[in-house]
């Protein structure tokens, strides 16, 4: 999670943003995701694990703010289960595998919320507009198209 943005911050940023409402983040659940490192317990709530999901653009905010709260909740309630292991961190192949396939960044959040902070609210602008088309546009290799 971000130092300085809370899920809270994070969706008033976004609410800014027209184009992203509710409805075209759930349009862009079938074309994008959004691929994250995260850590945890399992059930037992002693065996430490990692993971990397693939959450959906309209399941964001609300996987963010059930990370907050600290308390248990089913990562596939927000997407989906790449891989997962045993342990605090995954093996650097495995995070080199979901760079290589997934274009895993680990500083996407962080990437993704200056540059929303640097366009202007309220204004469709050609960055904006370009951002937008790539968002809804993305494929996944392999998807057949």
């Amino acid at each position: 999670m971000l130092p300085n943005m809370n899920a809270e911050d994070m969706e008033k940023l976004l609410a800014e943003y027209p184009e992203l409402s509710a409805e075209a983040l759930k349009a862009a659940d079938e074309h994008a995701g959004i691929i994250v490192l995260i850590s945890g317990r399992d059930e037992d709530g002693v065996t430490p694990f990692w993971a990397f999901m693939d959450i959906l653009p309209s399941k964001y905010i609300g996987f963010r703010k059930a990370q907050a709260t600290g308390e248990s909740f089913f990562l596939d309630d927000y997407g989906d289960i790449l891989i997962t292991g045993k342990g605090k961190e995954p093996p650097e192949d495995v995070v080199q595998e979901m760079r290589e396939e997934y274009g895993f960044d680990p500083d996407f959040e962080e990437k993704a919320v200056e540059m929303f902070k640097k366009l202007p609210a309220n204004m469709l602008n050609e960055k904006k507009k370009a951002l937008l088309e790539k968002i809804k546009n993305k494929k996944y290799e392999g998807d057949g198209e």
